[in-house]
């Protein structure tokens, strides 16, 4: 039974990274508003390229009152601590 468990972990971990490598290799660099650069009416400006894995939306914002925020579909929550590694390592986001 511990060797069974063992094998379904291995194979989902293989699974998690395998579907995130695929999606990032098939990703793109995307215009984004962090909310750090603002009109004076209070809208945001597009001021970083931001990578995006194929399918995946994850985003850190800052609100207009100064809160950090963070926005996404399902698979970019899914895969969010993969996309901020990513965004570390090998896509770093671009300054607009």
């Amino acid at each position: 039974m511990k060797k069974q468990l063992r094998y379904g972990c291995a194979i989902v971990a293989a699974a998690y990274f395998g579907l995130y490598l695929t999606a990032s290799l098939l990703g793109k660099y995307q215009p984004w508003q962090n909310g750090e650069t603002r009109y004076a009416v209070g809208l945001s400006i597009t001021n970083e390229m931001v990578w995006q894995p194929k399918g995946m939306e994850f985003h850190k914002r800052q609100t207009i009152d100064g809160q950090i925020e963070y926005s996404g579909n399902f698979l970019g929550y899914l895969f969010s601590p993969l996309i901020a590694l990513d965004r570390q390592a090998f896509h770093a986001t671009q300054q607009l």
